[in-house]
């Protein structure tokens, strides 16, 4: 009987794994297996595995490069390839398979793409019986995924996907601006490398975007040897060429010196091309790219894009005969410096030396700077740099007349206040100064003189050497031309020497110590010394330039590569976005709300998902939502009322955990009672919405007992108290640390849409569509949140656990809770990556 039961066990196992096909959950660098052609990853063991998991996991064709032999209208007459294993390891994976048994077979394509890219730009081609081939230069703690496409002669393919797999932890580098062919660069980035000038850079305030120059033909069109400048997302791995002829063809002059905004909306850059109407000059002159001309908070590049000359007479447009280089732009996007021999910009400049001009990009005016009183320099003066508001700008000048107390013709610091329109000197009479670089907030402003390197604190009035050391007490030989500063004045960065190690470190203020970033993907040192580079506003992205092989794998051409090294998870690489939930199911929704800036983790990079979230969270999340003004403030194609779905669906989760290819069992919480939420009144009129609307319209509601007015939470609780959101308990108590249960959350949420604009249909019977559910606790919900459960589960919020339970007394965590905060984000757009943008705009 025994043996029996034994064998009827093992049958109904190996059933379940015929069905289930079969992913093995790996960590590290140990395979991923794929026994069926639509199998998804480990990551996705959730109790709360959503939709979003498939649409990552289920890749259509169309969003791959198709081969030049390929023939699209014609159907695959080929085989798969099976029993494909993905086998990661320090900057690089190795993809098995086994190839298709048909005559039709004539070769293997394979495509990958990084968490979060649009498209999948990798391809790598094998031949019949090679059965394995190596993707290299990936980045390591980022997630990849893969399908391997068997393909016949014509290069029509049969696409079988192999999933995604984890890369292992170690140092975070990524090359970018070569081409996604498993580490082959194409022949232009290779030509005459070693004579080709270094890459010019700049990072975006959050790390995502990369300006950069190149000469290479990184894009389709841009061939040539004339420099280029390009822009690099690296949360999508996309490329966008900035400095390119209106009218198509070939760069005609050299571009450089591109700048961008805090937000990656402006890259300012000078170019001596024909690239706006009117440009007949035949000398550089600075331009401004907008991304976002339309201003609904999307960068549409293939939309409303807009590219001004800036170096031109701001009244009559007419433009300058003189050269106009180095443009600085400030953190906000609002002004631009730059250097100009133009003596027809501004009235009374006659002469043909070196001013610095501020540039208003609102109003598109322009101001002589390096001018004392309203007084114009008598001597050149160059060199600018900008505080982030605009504010402060320090240049380089040899004018005497800017400072009556000037005596020699020695190059010195300068500083022009925006607001009072004054020039100060900072430096006395020293030996010249070089490569001024002033703070974000324009306090601090690192320089250097005399072959070395100072710190000028403006609130002080004091200049101090600046004396860079590593903890052993070696001081470093800094290349002073390469300094910049984080956003927010705690670092700089900068290219050196240490002991005969060449590379970018990183200075930090707080801690006095010097750290080489510049390091392979093995945690080598990259060996380079004199390149520039370019910082994120926390200091904790960098990105470099490098000559040196190694720095990934694949990389041998040579060139002067640009790359980004994280030094803590990125979310902009498509690394985790916090150290504790790599290997969790809501890992790809939290990256996607990190990148966005709607949570945030702790010191230690921890987001701690599985704790239950607190009703001071909650409302700060729902708070910080867009739409909770008037719906007037969205598009007016916008419909005003959430679709009705079809049918109201127990659980959108398409995939049951499994352990060791079993079903793994749900742990079901502790039931937890209500926290003092009151009924939520029946919104099935017409007057409803004005009477929730009206509910904080007197003015300040009264404020909780037990939510100090200095508390980080207080202002989103008194909002969503305004908003209808939240009410406290009968003791005049908001109780800001209580736990929430999941029928509160959804009920916050029900207020929440009622109140944005995207007002719910009103919803008869609900009592009875949710009793009809496949949720055996139904019964559970209280009655005053059946309505927003019923909701909540129709339109796709809020969904069942795997063995068909809701648990509506159970405590949210803080992962379920941002989950339904995504979704929220994701359903008022079609597109996610189209809310993200709006989501930025709203905040």
């Amino acid at each position: 009987m025994f043996r029996l039961k034994l064998r009827r066990w093992m049958l109904f196992v190996f059933v379940l794994l015929l069905i289930e096909g079969t992913v093995s959950a790996v960590a590290d660098n140990k395979p991923y297996v794929s026994g069926n052609e639509r199998s998804l990853t480990a990551a996705s063991l959730s109790a709360e595995a959503t939709v979003a998991a498939v649409e990552a996991a289920s890749v259509q064709e169309t969003d791959m490069p198709t081969p030049v032999a390929a023939q699209a209208a014609a159907p695959a007459t080929v085989g798969r390839v099976t029993d494909v294993q993905l086998t990661p390891a320090l900057g690089k994976a190795t993809v098995r398979w086994r190839d298709p048994q048909d005559p039709a077979f004539a070769g293997v394509h394979i495509y990958w793409r990084q968490s979060g890219a649009t498209v999948f730009k990798g391809w790598l081609a094998a031949k019949p019986g090679d059965q394995q081939a190596e993707l290299t230069g990936l980045t390591n703690g980022s997630t990849y995924e893969v399908k391997v496409a068997a393909a016949d002669s014509n290069g029509r393919e049969s696409v079988s996907v192999a999933g995604t797999f984890l890369m292992p932890q170690g140092v975070s580098v990524t090359r970018i601006g070569a081409s996604a062919d498993g580490g082959k660069v194409e022949a232009a980035e290779t030509k005459d490398a070693a004579v080709k000038p270094l890459p010019e850079l700049d990072m975006s305030g959050d790390g995502r975007y990369v300006a950069f120059t190149s000469a290479a033909a990184l894009m389709p069109g841009a061939e040539g040897d004339f420099v280029k400048v390009f822009l690099y997302d690296r949360r999508k791995d996309e490329l966008l060429w900035i400095s390119r002829p209106p009218a198509g063809g070939l760069a005609s002059a050299n571009s450089g010196s591109p700048r961008i905004s805090r937000d990656g909306r402006y890259i300012a850059f000078q170019s001596a091309m024909n690239l706006t109407d009117g440009d007949n000059n035949g000398v550089d002159d600075v331009f401004l790219y907008d991304r976002d001309a339309d201003a609904n908070g999307v960068f549409d590049e293939s939309g409303e894009t807009e590219l001004r000359r800036i170096s031109v007479d701001p009244a009559s447009g007419r433009e300058s005969q003189s050269a106009s280089i180095a443009p600085v732009i400030s953190a906000d996007g609002r002004y631009v410096a730059f250097t100009s021999w133009a003596d027809d910009l501004v009235p009374n400049d006659r002469d043909m030396a070196t001013d610095v001009y501020l540039y208003g990009v609102a109003d598109r005016s322009l101001t002589l700077a390096s001018a004392g009183s309203g007084i114009k320099g008598d001597g050149a003066s160059w060199s600018p740099s900008i505080s982030a508001d605009g504010g402060v700008v320090a240049f380089v000048s040899v004018a005497r007349n800017l400072d009556p107390d000037k005596r020699s013709n020695s190059a010195d610091l300068f500083v022009y206040n925006r607001l009072s329109r004054s020039v100060e000197r900072i430096t006395a009479d020293a030996p010249d100064v070089v490569d001024p670089i002033v703070s974000g907030d324009g306090r601090r402003i690192v320089l250097a003189s005399g072959g070395r390197g100072y710190l000028y604190d403006r609130d002080a009035g004091a200049l101090s050497e600046l004396i860079v050391t590593f903890e052993q007490g070696y001081q470093l030989a800094p290349n002073t031309a390469t300094w910049r500063w984080s956003g927010d004045g705690d670092a700089i960065v900068f290219s050196g020497n240490h002991h005969g190690v060449g590379g970018t470190y990183r200075y930090d203020f707080a801690s006095g110590r010097a750290t080489l970033v510049s390091r392979t993907y093995e945690d080598k040192p990259s060996g380079d010394d004199d390149g520039p580079a370019a910082v994120s506003g926390d200091g904790q992205t960098i990105a470099f330039v490098s000559r040196q092989p190694g720095i990934v794998t694949g990389d041998g051409n040579g060139a002067a590569d640009v790359f980004v090294r994280a030094l803590r998870p990125d979310s902009a690489a498509g690394s985790a976005a916090f150290v504790d939930v790599t290997h969790h199911w809501s890992r790809p929704y939290l990256e996607w709300l990190a990148a966005g800036g709607w949570v945030e983790g702790d010191e230690d990079f921890r987001f701690q998902p599985d704790l239950a979230i607190t009703r001071a969270e909650l409302v700060k999340l729902l708070v910080r939502l867009p739409g909770t003004s008037p719906a007037a403030a969205e598009p007016a194609s916008r419909p005003a009322t959430l679709p009705k779905p079809a049918a109201i669906k127990a659980t959108f989760s398409p995939v049951k955990p499994t352990l060791f290819g079993l079903p793994f069992p749900t742990l079901r919480l502790p039931a937890l009672r209500a926290i003092g939420l009151p009924p939520l009144a029946a919104f099935t009129d017409a007057a409803a919405p004005t009477a929730v609307a009206a509910a904080g319209a007197g003015g300040e509601p009264a404020s909780f007992a037990d939510v100090p007015a200095d508390a980080w939470y207080a202002s989103y609780v008194r909002e969503a108290q305004k908003r209808g959101l939240v009410e406290g308990d009968g003791d005049g108590n908001f109780r800001p640390d209580a736990s929430v249960s999941r029928e509160e959350m959804m009920t916050m949420l029900y207020r929440w849409l009622h109140g944005s604009g995207l007002q719910p249909e009103a919803e008869t019977g609900a009592k009875a569509e949710v009793s009809a559910l496949a949720f055996r606790d139904a019964g559970d919900i209280d009655g005053w949140a059946m309505e927003a459960m019923a909701y909540g589960v129709g339109y796709g919020y809020l969904e069942g656990m795997a063995d068909g339970i809701l648990l509506p007394q159970a405590a949210a965590s803080r992962a379920q809770a941002a989950t339904l905060i995504w979704r929220v984000l994701h359903r008022q757009d079609a597109e996610t990556e189209s809310a993200y943008g709006k989501v930025r705009s709203a905040r």
